[in-house]
């Protein structure tokens, strides 16, 4: 029995002093996400965090977080990846589901993405709630980007706002295939 007394004395002894001497980690204090530039500009009209708050189109504001320059993108056309995105968007607010999805279904990389997968994953996840943070209302797929990072010569990913800011913003990547923009993956929230 003493063995066990002094065994779980040594736990006791090692459980106070191994905490008090731990240091500060930079998950624990933050740093971690503000030396990789991840918590937003230090500029203070954006506030804390990179906060900032645009006008939407029927001037109710919408809050960004790390997004200190939207750019605002109304129109879609297959010729840009922006463009390419906005019909994303539109399919997935159609109010005719199975229409929306073939529209939706024609702008996916075939070479990335299978129709069941797209169906399962991305167009399922799409439709709910959480999507409409990107667009502008339920019948106006109008988003703001982020940012915009290329990925080599036929290659984007985009960052699109999200308003209320909850989580990340989403990225988007983009491929060009002959004369028109497909997407590769897609994050439906």
């Amino acid at each position: 029995m003493p063995t066990r007394s002094l065994a779980l004395l040594a736990a006791f002894v090692l459980a106070i002093f191994g905490t008090a001497c731990r240091r500060d980690t930079p998950e624990e204090t933050g740093t971690i996400m503000r030396d990789a530039g991840m918590s937003g500009p230090t500029d203070s009209k954006h506030g804390s965090q990179g906060k900032i708050i645009v006008n939407g189109q029927d001037g109710a504001p919408r809050t960004y977080l790390n997004c200190p320059k939207p750019q605002r993108i109304e129109k879609g056309d297959r010729s840009t990846p922006e463009g390419t995105l906005y019909l994303a968007f539109q399919a997935i607010l159609s109010k005719d589901e199975e229409a929306g999805f073939r529209d939706f279904l024609a702008l996916v990389n075939p070479q990335m993405q299978r129709e069941d997968d797209v169906r399962r994953y991305w167009w399922k996840s799409a439709r709910g709630t959480p999507f409409l943070r990107l667009v502008y209302g339920q019948n106006n797929p109008t988003f703001d980007i982020c940012e915009r990072r290329p990925e080599g010569p036929d290659k984007v990913r985009i960052f699109v706002a999200k308003s209320p800011p909850v989580g990340s913003n989403p990225p988007y990547l983009l491929h060009k295939v002959n004369d028109t923009w497909l997407l590769d993956t897609f994050t439906p929230h």
